[in-house]
């Protein structure tokens, strides 16, 4: 085919009026996303109005099993020693915040015991699950043979040898804390180690390629990598810590909450045992709340997988 005159076919024209829509030449290439990239996130906007969207339906829920329950009271006449009013768990509420800081009905010193209970216990079971898992993990052999040990000690019910830590361990702050150290112990020992022997061959290979240490490796390797799994188990261990709470408590007697829903019991006292309810899940949320912060700020490197937690 015969090419115009004066026209040579090594010249394109880059006139901005041959591009599409009056656009600048290479625009619409520019723009153009490669195969196989994913579609940008959300606007900030966009997920800000779908979460407030969350909580207001998980507000309307509360506010329906609320208003349900008090249209039974209401409706069927229920006696308030069978089933308190949500009005009368309210100022009970109420009742024992707006007493003095020392005074036996206020909610203040309950709610401090427990929470010493569950925080010491917490810690203690924490720090020993970590530092077993990580012994366990690099000693194959010994997982073998103590697994069946751990494993039973966990099963056994807490409720039915918490007379006996009583017996040993004498009335007072220890034995609950040592219950609540034993629960959280468990979840802390089986998680860390998963997570230490599920780090990538290749890393470790790098590592050992220049020079490190045993105990180089650990740190720098096979703990990194195990964080998320350390924290998916601290998320079971801090709601084993109030239930361990609450459960030497109900065994040992105490000022805490589970002392206080006991007496209340043996009185009668629904509204009271509610209150005390509604604090401990309360306390709990809270808790398990501040742990997934700290896991958002300190993991935010991790990538988003998920993870099986075991002990829960």
């Amino acid at each position: 085919m015969t090419r115009p005159s004066g026209v040579s076919g090594d010249v394109h024209d880059n006139s901005p009026a041959d591009s599409p829509a009056g656009e600048p030449n290479g625009t619409a290439a520019e723009t153009t996303r490669p195969a196989g990239d994913e579609a940008p996130a959300a606007p900030p906007v966009r997920r800000r109005k779908r979460h407030r969207l969350l909580l207001l339906w998980q507000a309307l829920v509360l506010v329906v099993i609320v208003g349900g329950w008090q249209l039974a009271i209401v409706v069927f006449d229920i006696s308030p020693v069978v089933l308190a009013s949500p009005v009368d768990v309210w100022n009970s509420l109420v009742s024992g915040f707006t007493q003095p800081i020392d005074s036996p009905g206020a909610w203040y010193g309950s709610i401090l015991e427990t929470l010493q209970e569950a925080m010491g216990g917490l810690a203690v079971g924490s720090v020993a699950g970590v530092l077993v898992a990580a012994l366990l993990a690099e000693f194959a052999g010994a997982w073998a043979v103590l697994a069946p040990y751990i494993v039973a000690m966990q099963v056994t019910p807490k409720v039915a040898i918490a007379p006996l830590f009583l017996l040993l361990l004498g009335p007072g702050y220890l034995p609950k804390f040592t219950i609540v150290a034993l629960l959280t112990f468990f979840p802390m020992l089986v998680n860390a180690r998963s997570g230490f022997q599920i780090v990538p061959a290749e890393r470790l290979d790098i590592v050992r390629a220049l020079g490190g240490t045993r105990w180089q490796v650990f740190w720098h390797v096979k703990l990194r990598s195990g964080l998320p799994m350390i924290f998916a188990g601290l998320n079971v261990a801090v709601v084993f810590s109030l239930t361990g709470a609450v459960v030497g408590e109900f065994a040992t007697g105490g000022d805490g909450l589970g002392g206080r829903v006991q007496i209340y019991t043996t009185v009668f006292d629904q509204a009271g045992v509610f209150a005390a309810l509604v604090l401990l899940t309360m306390i709990g949320v809270t808790l398990f709340l501040i742990v997934r912060v700290i896991e958002r700020r300190l993991l935010f490197w991790a990538e988003e997988r998920s993870t099986d937690v075991v002990g829960a």
